[in-house]
């Protein structure tokens, strides 16, 4: 049975129980009810997984009705942990947790109920049934006659065993990757691979990747397949021939894969934008080798000191990349646009392009300014492009998408591969049009593929509901941010709200607050509409060489084409809704993994620089003292209350969002710890 069609009867199985709360059922009686004689891989995938409990012979039962419950543990510095299941959260006191460790889907028995004084109900793991990672990475110590395995993530228990029949080559603190022994009494890896003789920057970088599931080696018969593929240039019979059009790419100056590049054409009643995507189908075709790792992957992930690709350099920064000069197979979306802006229609083709230049944005933004770009021929198009992506904002603003700015930091490092200089990532004209004309691309796509009823997965983002709204108008009140009109009705408000902060010293915490009241967007197989960008339609199309989601787009693209009709079954998964949670995750871990990194590089510059002094903001206000965000830094550290006992700062008498200046009084990469100590406030912290 397919891995789909499996994960289509788990899910008929479970809805057959919650039907009939308390049933005790054989396979047999399952089998009937169902209409479905092959279903006993799935019953006991259901078991495995903790959804299902053996009752008394033959016969099972939902856990939840035997006092177990399946959940999610966060395991706390202290070693407690929290269980979040569909019925609420479970407290379990480190002697309770055995051998569960941070992110591990366990099954969890009720030992106390939550009532009048028991805020959240208390319970006992009784066992482990879907690990969070398959290995972990940490340094060596010698323990005796043998070996254990502390963890570089510090929210897993130091000390883990190590089995090894091999200990040539052994010594302590060395970084390894081992590989977690299934779920058992205890924890206990085998070793994989050495990450680095020590815990240097790069060491860090390697480890965090490694710990989110990530790693830049790919299988030797993907690598195989993918340099075959980028050898053979596909057919471009039936294509549409741009390269007769002003064809030009926009990226970072450090940036080695294009898949995106723009061209655009005065017309008597307006404007025609090319957005020309690279056709990474034509490389990659649904079921092989490559495809499955790209879809293992998710997507690409961007780390300071490097990029883990998505798919082989072979294809991403080559056969598929749009380098300048060169035919290059794409799909084209030509957009029509009267004078004024307004999309009077578009079409989407297979294409065949040559860009003109690469530019990167500082240059782009240059011939935008009238400054020259220093691509003389690419100015008059810029010149173009900044004009038509006006009036897409003025668009873009009448819907009420919402413009929450970028805060994102770019590190650079100094000769010994430590990092020695932060800045923030640009967010100016140039970006906002490469954005602009991406999402006009990505809306058209969506809406394409919505009306052709196409196997897809799209990008949603639901609106906020009523607590949530509640507790921003709380967070807004408690910065001394003023809501317009008092009320928050709609995108429009939360826009209008981040514009008039946006000089305040608390706006990173106000654009924050913002963020954590949105629902998070994700994929999903129903076109249910992004709230952020105020669009009923919307897909992630235009970046196929980093993105899966993308790249299946693509593909059912092709095969519509090749065949007139995309059906279920045969090179599709009908699963699209699995499809789609299993494409959130895999971002969801990238971007954990790239957060975690730059917080590690910030601690590491901090490591370096014992009283420093640095600018900052109030982010929290605790009891026991007050959290900074730091200006120029991406990190947050404790000025503890203890530090500042018979200082001339009173920290109870500082606010959320005040300005202080700061000094490092300690960093704990290893903890991941930064100790604060305020100097300066309010006025003075300037």
């Amino acid at each position: 049975m397919a891995l789909t069609e499996h994960r289509s009867t788990r899910n008929r199985i479970l809805s057959l129980f919650r039907s009939e709360p308390g049933a005790r059922l054989t396979p047999g009686e399952m089998a009937h009810r169902l209409g479905d004689d092959d279903i006993g891989d799935a019953i006991q995938e259901l078991v495995a997984l903790g959804w299902l409990c053996r009752v008394g012979k033959g016969r099972f039962a939902a856990c939840e009705t035997m006092g177990l419950h399946r959940g999610r543990i966060r395991v706390r510095a202290n070693g407690s942990g929290t269980v979040s299941t569909e019925g609420g959260r479970i407290f379990v006191s480190r002697e309770r947790i055995g051998a569960a460790i941070d992110g591990d889907v366990v099954v969890v028995k009720m030992v106390r109920g939550g009532g009048r004084h028991i805020s959240v109900p208390e319970g006992s793991v009784m066992s482990v049934v879907e690990r969070r990672r398959s290995g972990v990475s940490g340094v060596l110590r010698r323990a005796g006659e043998g070996w254990m395995l502390d963890p570089v993530d510090p929210a897993l228990p130091r000390g883990i065993r190590v089995r090894t029949e091999r200990l040539e080559g052994l010594r302590e603190g060395k970084v390894v990757w081992g590989i977690l022994d299934p779920p058992g009494n205890r924890l206990s890896v085998r070793l994989s691979g050495a990450l680095g003789d020590s815990l240097t920057p790069s060491v860090y970088v390697d480890a965090i990747c490694r710990d989110h599931g990530f790693s830049d080696t790919f299988p030797p018969d993907v690598l195989v397949e993918a340099s075959r593929a980028a050898l053979n240039l596909p057919s471009a019979a039936g294509r549409r021939d741009f390269r007769g059009l002003p064809v030009i790419t926009i990226d970072p100056v450090d940036a080695r894969d294009f898949d995106d590049a723009v061209s655009l054409s005065r017309e008597a009643d307006g404007w025609l934008l090319g957005v020309h995507i690279a056709d990474v189908a034509a490389y990659v075709p649904r079921g092989s080798a490559v495809d499955i790792e790209a879809a293992a992957r998710g997507t690409s992930v961007y780390l300071p000191d490097r990029v883990i690709p998505m798919l082989p350099e072979s294809l991403s920064n080559g056969a598929c990349s749009l380098a300048p000069g060169e035919d290059r197979l794409a799909r084209s979306v030509m957009l029509r646009y009267d004078r004024n802006g307004r999309r009077l229609g578009y079409e989407i083709v297979p294409s065949i392009i040559r860009s003109a230049a690469r530019l990167n944005y500082e240059e782009a933004l240059l011939g935008m300014r009238g400054a020259g770009s220093g691509h003389s021929a690419a100015d008059p198009l810029l010149a173009d492009m900044a004009e038509l992506s006006s009036l897409l904002d003025r668009e873009r603003e009448s819907r009420g998408a919402l413009d929450l700015g970028s805060y994102e930091f770019e590190v650079r490092f100094g000769a010994d591969g430590w990092p020695e200089e932060f800045t923030r990532a640009s967010d100016d004209e140039s970006h906002r049009m490469i954005e602009n004309f991406m999402v006009e691309a990505n809306r058209a796509v969506a809406g394409f593929c919505g009306a052709s009823s196409l196997p897809v997965v799209y990008r949603v983002h639901g609106e906020p509901d009523r607590d949530s709204a509640q507790r921003l108008r709380a967070d807004l009140e408690a910065l001394g941010i003023r809501i317009p009109r008092g009320r928050i009705t709609g995108s429009r408000d939360l826009s209008r709200i981040l514009e008039s902060a946006r000089s305040s010293p608390a706006f990173t915490l106000a654009r924050e607050a913002v963020l954590r009241s949105l629902k998070k967007a994700v994929y999903s197989e129903s076109d249910s509409g992004h709230f952020g960008l105020g669009l009923s339609n919307y897909m992630h199309f235009t970046s196929p060489i980093r993105r899966y989601p993308d790249l299946v787009v693509h593909q059912v693209l092709s095969f519509l084409e090749a065949t007139g009709a995309v059906l279920s079954g045969g090179p599709w998964d009908a699963d699209v809704a699995g499809l789609a949670e299993d494409c959130s995750d895999t971002e969801q871990a990238a971007e954990d993994a790239e957060r975690e990194c730059m917080e590690m590089m910030a601690l590491l510059y901090l490591y370096r620089r014992p009283g420093g002094e640095f600018k900052g903001i109030v982010s929290g206000v605790e009891d026991y003292g007050v959290f900074v965000r730091l200006a120029d830094l991406p990190i947050d550290g404790l000025a503890p209350a203890r530090l500042h006992n018979g200082s001339c700062i009173r920290l109870e008498s500082l606010s959320l969002g005040e300005s202080v200046t700061v000094e490092v009084h300690s960093v704990d990469p290893e903890l991941r710890q930064l100790t604060l100590k305020v100097r300066r406030a309010g006025k003075d912290a300037g």
